[in-house]
């Protein structure tokens, strides 16, 4: 059994998102204790990536999907799991999240679209075997 902790930003990231979908809230707890706690990884539907060491913010930390564009950011030490972040891809690629809600998806797909930025690109950019 894997001992799992979570950093401030994920506890504020978790309430940004149960905001705007609670939902999705669930279905990270459901990850978080039916997987990462329980067998120390992720499924592989969840598509697991390494983030890319010196490409961006919390490079080095592990990623994986709960939606689509919603990621979760995690390191596993030994025995722990220690929860760091909860964002969408542009989020990521941008190192700049907003602490109180969950971004608008037509505003970071405008965003994306004006840096020639895609889901895939940004996977390609900064996770290790995307």
């Amino acid at each position: 059994m894997i001992e799992p902790s979570a950093t401030d930003w994920f506890y504020m990231d978790i309430e940004r998102l149960r905001r705007y979908k609670p939902m999705l809230a669930e279905s990270v707890y459901d990850l978080l204790d039916n997987h990462l706690a329980e067998y120390g990884g992720v499924p592989v539907e969840c598509d697991p990536h390494r983030l890319k060491i010196g490409n961006g913010c919390l490079s080095g930390y592990m990623e994986c999907h709960v939606e689509s564009d919603v990621l979760l950011i995690y390191r596993v030490v030994g025995s722990r799991v220690l929860v760091v972040r909860l964002c969408t891809h542009w989020e990521l690629y941008m190192c700049r999240f907003d602490p109180y809600a969950w971004p608008d998806p037509s505003v970071e797909a405008a965003e994306k679209a004006a840096h020639h930025m895609t889901d895939e690109r940004i996977e390609a950019t900064l996770f290790e075997d995307a």
